[in-house]
């Protein structure tokens, strides 16, 4: 039966399928149409939601390093952490998708597992959602949609908020700093030379394919020391700091050194013969993006020690005029690159209009300053 294409099913032995997986995890019961029930709310508390879309085949299968339970996970994670990004309780997933009827059972199976998998990781559920038989002949044939609903108390929220010069950047949290990247290249050297071995490989790989949303560490932030500016990071720090510096007339300069890197991520970048520092300015991670002054940068820091996470400080924000630049050897070097990086889309040389393969192979082997200075 695994190999069979859905064709063979049917749409409502489809849905019935999926109510089946989740059963198998023990989760709450499915209505089973187009609408979601979501859990009751108190008067206290705020809604919140997010969506986000993510093709199929992502960069992960076209690489050949994951298959459908990892396209699941990584469609619901990315609604979650723009939950976490405001400081949220995620309460619900719903998931459309589009697929190709020549699609086979097991992948189906896989994509569900991924997506109820990685909703119980981080303490909510698949509530609902809709699939559909995707297009023909010389038509994308399949696209996945994740909306994450969550809440939070009234007037209570992380905020994409003004900073001011002398605010610290920093990303939450150190352990997967560059860790997307170190885990696309450690599968692909996996087969070859790999380097690192046991809990360390399966650590790092973990990064790419089941990367997990702060939502914890968001919300110590919100209750203890709410930073002045937060938000996902999927799209990397230089996509955050331009839109961080839309926020006021402030500059944004960053500072990164190689040994704020998890030494397991710097052997990898070291194994690929690429400059670590790159992997962190550019898209994929599930961390957070934030600012605030230096009192509060500490405070923040103790508070997440407590769990047994922590932060690392990127750069600093400066009067200016919404520049942003990069210490590229005691010399600050404006960026200059192309809007894929900036992740501005509906434009020329945008992410998409580049080619998703293409720019991710040429971004794997690249320095700082090429990354900084290359021309797409």
């Amino acid at each position: 039966m695994i190999n069979e294409p859905l064709k063979n099913f049917g749409e409502w032995t489809l849905i019935h399928r999926i109510r089946d997986i989740v059963s198998e995890y023990g989760e709450p019961e499915l209505t089973l149409d187009d609408s979601a029930l979501v859990p009751n709310i108190s008067d206290d508390k705020r809604v919140w939601i997010t969506i986000d879309p993510c093709p199929l085949p992502n960069i992960v299968q076209r690489l050949g390093i994951g298959d459908y339970y990892h396209a699941g996970w990584l469609c619901v994670v990315k609604s979650i952490s723009d939950i976490a990004a405001m400081g949220g309780t995620p309460s619900g997933i719903v998931v459309a998708v589009d697929f190709s009827n020549d699609l086979t059972i097991d992948n189906f199976d896989r994509f569900f597992q991924g997506v109820i998998e990685c909703a119980m990781a981080h303490d909510t559920h698949l509530i609902g959602g809709n699939i559909k038989e995707g297009g023909g002949k010389g038509k994308e044939k399949e696209h996945a949609v994740s909306c994450g609903i969550g809440y939070i108390n009234k007037d209570q929220a992380l905020m994409r908020g003004k900073v001011k010069s002398g605010d610290l950047l920093f990303i939450v949290d150190r352990e997967d700093f560059g860790g997307y990247w170190a885990g696309i290249a450690e599968s692909i050297l996996a087969e070859k030379q790999s380097i690192l071995k046991g809990k360390h490989l399966n650590e790092i790989i973990s990064m790419a394919l089941t990367p997990m949303a702060k939502v914890k560490q968001a919300q110590i932030m919100l209750y203890t020391a709410p930073p002045s500016f937060c938000m996902d990071n999927s799209d990397g720090m230089i996509a955050s700091a331009f839109e961080l510096v839309k926020q006021g007339d402030v500059d944004v300069v960053f500072s990164i050194e190689k040994n704020m890197f998890k030494s397991s991520i710097r052997k990898v970048a070291e194994a690929y013969n690429c400059d670590v520092r790159t992997w962190a300015y550019i898209w994929g991670s599930a961390s957070l993006f934030c600012a605030a002054d230096e009192a509060t940068v500490k405070k923040i820091e103790a508070e997440l020690n407590r769990i047994n996470s922590n932060i690392v400080v990127v750069g600093e924000v400066h009067t200016g005029n919404g520049q942003v630049s990069v210490c590229l050897d005691d010399n600050i070097s404006l960026v200059d690159i192309s809007p894929a990086l900036k992740g501005e889309q509906f434009v020329s040389g945008s992410f998409w209009e580049k080619g998703a393969m293409t720019v991710t192979h040429e971004l794997l082997k690249m320095s700082q300053e090429e990354l900084l200075l290359k021309k797409y």
